[in-house]
């Protein structure tokens, strides 16, 4: 995970710290704004736990449910950010992701469900060196002979990260003098023997960031006063919030009236004697 604001560029270190690790950095820290960028899943979950376990009133908790380059690129946009605009970080997610441009290339489409392959380029597959290419803003999936990496013109923004120790998919990525991430334990991995992956982003992401922000200029949380989204808090821990529908009130149980007494019943009859009958 990553913890933000930090010192992290292009080219240098990473910044991924395991769940030990953020628990030092952030104990002698004060407790200005800050934010856990995590992946969905195991990770999320350490995240959170560090949060319950500092007990940090403004540390926020963001996973994303991204592929591995997809989420260093979100992450390196979210440098941009101010401390006291870190609660607004979902927000210029949701601008950015459109923008970005990745493209997969794998051995294997056996275990792939998003995008879903064809029948028969599952067949394919199963074929020796066979090579497949994704698309994933078009949800396409193809056979590839001749792979070939390219860089958009105008690119502002571009990573990569395989893994593929005999260079069947990796092709001229070396060579196109763009930073490689490197594949952690947590991740997000393709699933097949070998697999590279290539995210750009040919927009200038200053003008996406300050128009989603500017939405929410003057959106304060009215428990911390950070900026937030009308959504919720993110460094309180109330975002995403979740809508309960009111409920009407209960109105109170209706007592029918009491009953009217039953008439007495009348005395009984005097009884008589025998000799008195006669």
């Amino acid at each position: 995970m990553l913890v933000l604001p930090g010192s992290r560029s292009p080219g240098g270190d990473t910044g991924d710290r395991a769940a030990s690790q953020v628990l030092e950095v952030l104990a002698g820290q004060d407790h200005g704004p800050t934010l856990l960028l995590c992946r969905t899943g195991e990770e999320e979950q350490e995240a959170r736990t560090v949060r319950a376990v500092l007990n940090h009133g403004s540390l926020g908790v963001l996973a994303l449910d991204e592929p591995e380059t997809r989420f260093r690129a979100l992450a390196y946009c979210l440098l941009r950010l101010s401390p006291w605009a870190l609660g607004q970080a979902p927000v210029v997610v949701s601008a950015l992701a459109p923008a970005l441009r990745t493209r997969v290339a794998l051995t294997s489409v056996s275990g792939l469900t998003s995008p879903a392959p064809s029948l028969s380029q599952h067949v394919q597959g199963l074929l020796p060196g066979t090579r497949f290419a994704l698309d994933l803003g078009r949800g396409v999936v193809t056979k590839v002979n001749d792979l070939t990496w390219e860089l958009p013109r105008g690119t502002r923004l571009a990573l990569w990260a395989a893994q593929d120790d005999s260079g069947r998919v990796i092709g001229n990525l070396d060579r196109l003098g763009i930073h490689r991430e490197p594949v952690l334990p947590r991740s997000r991995r393709w699933p097949a023997r070998a697999w590279a992956e290539l995210t750009v982003l040919d927009a200038d992401p200053e003008p996406l960031v300050n128009q989603a922000l500017a939405r929410f200029a003057r959106t304060a949380c009215p428990r911390c006063g950070q900026l937030a989204t009308s959504e919720g808090c993110l460094l309180c821990g109330t975002w995403p919030y979740e809508t309960v529908p009111y409920a009407a009130p209960v109105p109170p149980p209706t007592v029918p009236p009491p009953q009217p007494a039953a008439p007495a019943p009348p005395p009984p009859a005097a009884a008589h004697s025998p000799k008195e009958a006669r």
